[in-house]
Parts: structure tokens; C-alpha cells; sequence
């Protein structure tokens, strides 16, 4: 079980897991925001309180980032339909938690911008990236 919190800690969030690893997005709005993202199942393995305020693309409109209305801390991202088991995908801001408990975390790179897909991993930590 993983916890985080934005800022204010109006929003919290946790998880049922820890993650074997954590994703770096290049995308437009990822790295605007420098988020490092842990996967989960809204409401199954992934749970948010708070009351949080939503930004979605126009351009693509599948999912939402939520972020706290208070201090302004990008907490989590949700997709905004659900699959055929009526699961909805959740990912939720690794930089919200304590740097003690995701700091060994390895990461994997995506390329969000161009190719929608993996990319070699740099064999870095969360730790590595963070200081």
C-alpha cells in the first residue's frame, strides 16, 4: 500500500499495491506537469478522497487530470469511460507520496509525444530523478 497527498491535503490517495515500476510520459501534458505516474483500477485498487477539480484535452477528451482547486498539486489522472468490465483506468501522481517510500521505485519511459510506445529504460530510480 502506497499513500499520497497533494500540498493542502485537501486530495489523498492510495493504493492496494506498490508498483514494480512507475511511468515517465513525454507527452504534451506530462511533462508539463512532471508528474511520474503508478496504474491502478479507480475505486478497486486505487482510492482518492477530496474533492478535485478536472482538465480535459479537447483534442483527445479520454481521460481527465485531476488536480486540487486549493494549492494546485496535480494528483491523479482517470479515464473518463469505462472498459467492457466497467473498470475505469487510474493513475495517480508518484510525487504526491513521501520520497522515502517510491524513492527505489525503477522507471520506464513512454513516449508519449511520437510513438505512443515504450522506450529503453535509463536504469534510473524515482531517487535518481527526484534530487
Amino acid at each position: 500500500m502506497m499513500t499520497g497527498r497533494c500540498h493542502c491535503g485537501a486530495i489523498r490517495w492510495r493504493t492496494d499495491f506498490r508498483p514494480e515500476t512507475a511511468l515517465s510520459c513525454n507527452c504534451s501534458i506530462c511533462h508539463r506537469y512532471g508528474a511520474i505516474w503508478a496504474y491502478g483500477v479507480f475505486g478497486k485498487s486505487i482510492h482518492v478522497a477530496g474533492d478535485a477539480k478536472a482538465y480535459v484535452r479537447d483534442d483527445e477528451g479520454q481521460m481527465q487530470f485531476l488536480f486540487c482547486p486549493t494549492c494546485g498539486c496535480m494528483t491523479h489522472h482517470l479515464a473518463l469511460v469505462a472498459d467492457e468490465a466497467g473498470n475505469r483506468r487510474c493513475a495517480v501522481n508518484l510525487r504526491m507520496a513521501d520520497f522515502e517510500s517510491v524513492s527505489d521505485i525503477p522507471i520506464t519511459r513512454f513516449d508519449g509525444a511520437e510513438t505512443w510506445s515504450k522506450r529503453p529504460s535509463a536504469g534510473l530510480t524515482i531517487g535518481d530523478i527526484w534530487h
